[in-house]
Formats: structure tokens, sequence, C-alpha cells
């Protein structure tokens, strides 16, 4: 079920751009790349759900394309997806996979208001979807290799769509950089609450042999 929410929520994060960015003053090839990619991850999400509910059919299509198409494209496009369709059986039932869609809609939802009322607070002269929209792209932005908790690309991203509307960079860095701060202090506050909740220690969590059972 991880792989499965994992993925769910890599699809949910691009559809939300997808309706987004339809609102946004952006470049109408920008808006169509995006809102492409939204349209073809659904179909692709949708097509491997119903791979999923069809055992041996993965297979049969790797044998069928496999002398038409190059060993190395073969391995590691069938690998993803074989691994995504076992995800998908271990599941088993449909009504859990809603439930997950489900559950990441709200998610996303509640942490695109979030993100609206930081930008209310503000008083930053935007509209409604670029809150959420930062939200977005900030999190399609993690994929990006970068430092512990994102700092620097997070704030580089968070400007980049904010001057759309805000011609000031120095005020959506300012908000970037506080919201991050945010952002990052109740992970970690929450993170160490629960820890202290269920007696663990830091020192345990850095131990060679606590490493070496998980």
């Amino acid at each position: 079920e991880p792989h499965l929410r994992s993925n769910t929520v890599a699809v949910t994060v691009v559809v939300f751009a997808g309706i987004l960015v339809a609102r946004a003053p952006v470049d109408e090839r920008i808006r169509y790349g995006i809102q492409l990619a939204a349209a073809i991850s659904v179909g692709a999400f949708v097509v491997l759900v119903l791979l999923s509910r069809s055992h041996g059919v993965v297979g049969r299509l790797r044998t069928i394309l496999a002398p038409h198409l190059p060993e190395k494209v073969v391995a590691p496009v069938f690998g993803l997806v074989e691994k995504f369709v076992q995800g998908l059986q271990v599941v088993g039932s449909l009504s859990k996979m809603l439930k997950v869609g489900l559950l990441s809609v709200v998610s996303w939802g509640l942490a695109g208001l979030a993100m609206w009322l930081y930008t209310h607070a503000f008083r930053l002269p935007v509209p409604w979807e670029a809150g959420p929209l930062v939200l977005v792209v900030t999190n399609l932005g993690g994929a990006i290799p970068s430092s512990p908790g994102g700092l620097g690309v997070y704030e580089f991203l968070t400007v980049m769509v904010l001057s759309v509307w805000v011609p000031d960079q120095s005020v959506s860095l300012g908000f970037a950089a506080v919201v991050h701060a945010l952002s990052l202090g109740m992970g970690v506050g929450l993170g160490l609450l629960a820890a202290w909740r269920e007696g663990v220690r830091l020192s345990v969590l850095s131990s060679p042999q606590l490493a070496a059972k998980e």
C-alpha cells in the first residue's frame, strides 16, 4: 500500500497542477504542456489499474513487444509497470484504491487551503489559485536533488511561481522563507512530539543496531 499511496499522490499533484494552471497567466505552451501531462498521468493510472485486475496481461504484452523494441527500453519500462501492477494487486479491492485517492484529494485540498491562507496573511496581490499552485510546483520540485529540507530549491520555485503576479522578488522570497521555515518547523516539532510520546530517544534513532534492524 505505500507504493499505491505514493503513486496516487504523484498523480494527484499533477492533476492539481493541470487544474490550477488553467487560470494562471502563463504562456499557452506551458499551460497545454502541464494539462497534457495531467491527462497522460490520469490515463496511465487508469490503464495500470485495469492491468492489475487482469493477471498475466503485462507478461503477455512484454512477450509481444520485446522482439520489436530494444532490451534497454523493455527492461526498465516493464520493470516499473510490473512493480506498480503488483502493488495494486496487493491492495486487492477497488474500494481501497478509491479510499486512497479520496484521502489524497482531501489532504492536498487542505494543504492548498493552508497555502492560500499564507498568501492571504502576507496580503500578497495574488488570486486564490496562486497558493495551491505554489504548493504543487514546490512538491514537484522535490524530485530535484537538493540540500536537506529542499533549502534553496523551495525558495527558488516559490519565487518563480509568484513572479507571475508579484514583480518584487524580495517580497516573494520573504514569503517563501517564512512559509518554508514554518513547514519545516511544524514537521520537526510534530516528529519530536510523536517520538517523545512513543518513548523513542534521538540516541536510539542514530544507533547502528536500530539501522541494522531496519
